[in-house]
């Protein structure tokens, strides 16, 4: 198991702040979450294709060390827009078709050489609707 799996209810996906902190403490051990929205449930009921997102701090993790003991630095990098960001993840696919477990193997294989960029931490808001209830 990689990480606790949550399915919320439509009801729940209303106050979502609410239902993340409800379920906050059954991820302690795993340090993250998937939650898999309700069928039908999208948070963007115009679509995606018009989206201009702004990156404001993409981070770029550096992993250093060898043999199980790593040091990591989160460098912030300069802004970039979306499909700047669409293209460097492209250009990362390994084109190939990997098991979950293959892609995780790949990753940590890679990690000291290949350093990802990370944008989870950007103003997300154009990414929903404005009468979203999140």
């Amino acid at each position: 198991v990689f990480c606790p799996v949550f399915h919320p209810t439509k009801e729940e996906m209303k106050d979502f702040q609410g239902y993340i902190e409800k379920v906050e403490g059954l991820s302690e051990e795993f340090g993250m979450v998937k939650v898999v929205p309700p069928e039908g449930w999208k948070a963007r009921k115009r679509g995606y294709k018009d989206i201009n997102v702004q990156l404001t701090n993409p981070i770029r993790q550096h992993v250093r060390g060898l043999a199980g003991i790593y040091n990591v630095y989160l460098i912030t990098e300069k802004s970039m827009d979306l499909e700047s960001y669409r293209n460097y993840a492209i250009s990362r696919d390994p084109k190939q078709n990997l098991s979950d477990e293959e892609i995780e193997m790949l990753f940590w294989k890679q990690i000291r050489y290949d350093s990802p960029i990370y944008g989870a931490d950007s103003n997300a808001e154009t990414l929903f609707d404005s009468d979203s209830e999140w």
